[in-house]
């Protein structure tokens, strides 16, 4: 009996003088595996990316069509009320019922303040006064029917050309306000 009794003092001696050994590969096999700290809340949100083609945008105000911008292509941008539109064109109606159409190579539109930037080769064309802005970036907020160019723009009309550091329009009032340094031809004045 006393065989048996040293035999059971001598198993866990042989584990504690063995332990250097047989410690890593049963740690390496015990180690918990992914990132147990970081919890539910830094799993990445659900996002949505998407590319459309051929998009048309309605505006309506108080069930009245205010504008449709239309766009070869239109993707989510980095919000997720904001698209990136390519080639666009569309037409802005004011009250009275005058259609001003807008080109530009770039665009962005936020949906919740309903602002549609334009970037690269913009040309606005108001056709009943037969008038046209070229700027290279323009603002349009659809809720106070506003155009802003904050950098230099160029009005040109049936006899008048004006330069100036910036532009904006009010649609309703159908007036124009320009900044900084103007530079005004007027065609065909007539003095008398």
């Amino acid at each position: 009996m006393n065989a048996r009794r040293n035999l059971l003092w001598l198993a866990p001696l042989v584990m504690i003088v063995t332990f250097p050994l047989w410690r890593p590969p049963v740690a390496s096999f015990l180690a918990p595996r992914g990132d147990f700290d970081s919890g539910p809340s830094s799993a990445p949100a659900a996002t949505q990316e998407f590319v459309m083609d051929n998009v048309h945008i309605m505006q309506n105000k108080a069930d009245k069509k205010t504008g449709v911008i239309r766009a070869k292509t239109a993707q989510t941008g980095n919000t997720p009320n904001d698209f990136i539109l390519r080639s666009v064109d569309g037409e802005i109606y004011s009250e009275q019922g005058d259609i001003i159409t807008v080109v530009a190579d770039i665009g962005h539109y936020d949906m919740v303040s309903r602002t549609l930037t334009l970037e690269d080769n913009v040309v606005v064309n108001r056709q009943s006064e037969q008038q046209t802005l070229y700027s290279d970036k323009l603002f349009y907020f659809d809720e106070t029917q506003r155009i802003e160019s904050p950098g230099p723009a160029r009005l040109v009309g049936e006899y008048i050309e004006i330069d100036g550091a910036s532009l904006d329009y009010d649609i309703a009032t159908a007036q124009y306000k320009v900044g900084g340094r103007l530079r005004c031809v007027i065609m065909d004045f007539d003095e008398s």
